[in-house]
């Protein structure tokens, strides 16, 4: 198949704004794998704002699933990134460690 994104999301947003996983849940052990199928090159424009306003729903071409591992593979080696910085090419293999990191806030 040929994809206009992939993203493996544990957070809400992607790429600096884009709401692929909006409800989101950092505790759940959990990654939403998003793929958005390729789109006419126009449409483009009509769908990530979608996105950027939080209604991946609306984008037909979105397929979305629930999974704690996936592996990536493609026919020809494709660079990926990780939040925002080209980390590697393609396979790659993303698995989720339920509860490995603790996170303090300040409180409000």
């Amino acid at each position: 198949r040929t994809a206009l994104l992939v993203a493996a999301a544990k957070g809400r947003c992607y790429g600096g704004g884009l709401f692929v996983n909006p409800k989101a849940d950092l505790s759940d052990g959990l990654i939403k794998f998003v793929i958005i199928n390729k789109i006419a090159k126009p449409r483009i424009l009509i769908e990530l704002p979608k996105l950027q306003h939080a209604h991946p729903e609306q984008v037909k071409e979105l397929e979305e699933f629930t999974c704690s591992e996936v592996l990536i593979e493609s026919d020809r080696p494709l660079s990926f990134n990780v939040d925002g910085d080209i980390y590697g090419s393609t396979p790659m293999s993303v698995s989720i460690l339920k509860n490995a990191l603790n996170v303090f806030c300040a409180a409000e």
